[in-house]
């Protein structure tokens, strides 16, 4: 969950790799496609979250942001949880390009794991 500047590339790298399989093994690529699309779309909250801790100015992590949103396959997983109606906040603020919100909501997800960790360590001594 640390800041990685190649995390993004990974992701793409990653996912391509999984639809060469599918190629290459002739499996049902239709279904795999949708799949990767969900699967990228779902990690995009990741996304906004390590880089809200990276060592980045304000500038700069919207833009990744804006980056991230602008990739095809997270584009086509928005498309499929709109008309899903998977609404999640993410969701809206993204179909919404609410990059200011989306990257207060990293924060936010930052805040909230930190006040966990804390609750979690002295719910153990009690």
């Amino acid at each position: 969950m640390q800041y990685h500047h190649d995390i993004y590339s990974q992701y793409i790298e990653a996912f391509s790799d999984i639809k060469l399989f599918a190629t290459k093994y002739k499996l049902n690529i239709l279904n795999i496609n949708q799949e990767i699309n969900q699967l990228f779309f779902g990690k995009l909250s990741v996304l906004i979250l390590v880089t809200s801790r990276a060592p980045l100015s304000l500038q700069e992590k919207k833009e990744k942001i804006i980056e991230y949103i602008k990739n095809p396959n997270i584009q086509k997983g928005l498309l499929f949880n709109i008309s899903q109606h998977k609404k999640s906040c993410i969701t809206k603020l993204v179909y919404k390009k609410q990059i200011n919100l989306l990257l207060i909501c990293g924060y936010l997800m930052n805040y909230k794991m930190k006040l966990a960790r804390i609750l979690k360590k002295h719910i153990i001594f009690l």
